[in-house]
């Protein structure tokens, strides 16, 4: 009972950066210089500080932290994607924020499915007088 619960911990905190994540990096992937024409450097700023994010999820928090970040990222960024009733929306149509949605998507399904991934555990062959050495 207390794994699930410290699990539902993590998963709510790191859903919480991601969410606050997700707003922030809205703005710096559609980031535009004086001249109002929007600069290359954005989407890969952005993309590259959401790779942080999910790795720092993943070490802390393991499977439960990497899902709740990608959650909170990908509703928030869904959200922004879309207008308001005043017609003002974040992540607007073009080819850089469809990288970004598509590429910030396609990274938290990996980082989650190698969260989620069991790895076998690790074998000291020496311990057991298996070695390579002859």
């Amino acid at each position: 009972m207390g794994r699930v619960i410290g699990a539902c911990a993590w998963a709510l905190a790191w859903g919480c950066a991601g969410a606050a994540s997700g707003l922030v990096l809205g703005f710096v992937q559609a980031d535009s210089g004086p001249t109002g024409h929007s600069l290359p450097y954005g989407v890969p700023v952005a993309l590259v500080l959401l790779a942080g994010l999910l790795l720092a999820a993943r070490r802390a928090g393991g499977a439960a932290g990497v899902a709740g970040a990608g959650v909170g990222w990908l509703g928030v960024t869904l959200l922004a994607s879309r207008r308001t009733a005043s017609g003002d929306l974040v992540v607007s149509s073009g080819v850089a924020a469809y990288a970004y949605l598509f590429i910030g998507t396609a990274a938290v399904g990996v980082a989650v499915g190698s969260a989620l991934q069991r790895r076998p555990p690790r074998v000291d062959n020496a311990a057991h007088g298996d070695s390579d050495d002859g």
